[in-house]
């Protein structure tokens, strides 16, 4: 488990992590669900500290999915930096992501 505060530093490490994985081709989605319709609408905002994800409230609810999706996804990065092997994740929405540690 990865302590993950949401200060002005941890909130640009989530984004950038986030970034990173997709400019990096090491997350492969499938298309359709709550999961990646959350992803699709995150925004990058610039604050005094850097830049950050934002999420838009509405009816369809705050962005939960993509943030606890970024926390998974930055606990790998975190937990197998130095390990030569690939980490999959699943869940019910089909969501079908890697880290792949030989790309870093």
């Amino acid at each position: 488990m990865v302590e993950c505060l949401f200060t002005g530093g941890s909130l640009q490490t989530m984004a950038s992590t986030l970034l990173e994985g997709f400019n990096r081709h090491n997350i492969d989605l499938y298309k359709g669900g709550t999961l990646f319709t959350d992803l699709r609408r995150l925004r990058i905002i610039e604050r005094i500290y850097g830049f950050r994800l934002q999420s838009p409230r509405d009816a369809g609810g705050h962005g939960d999915k993509a943030t606890a999706f970024t926390l998974a996804f930055l606990g790998c990065k975190h937990n197998v930096r130095n390990l030569n092997r690939t980490i999959e994740l699943t869940d019910m929405s089909h969501l079908y992501a890697i880290w792949d540690t030989t790309s870093n």
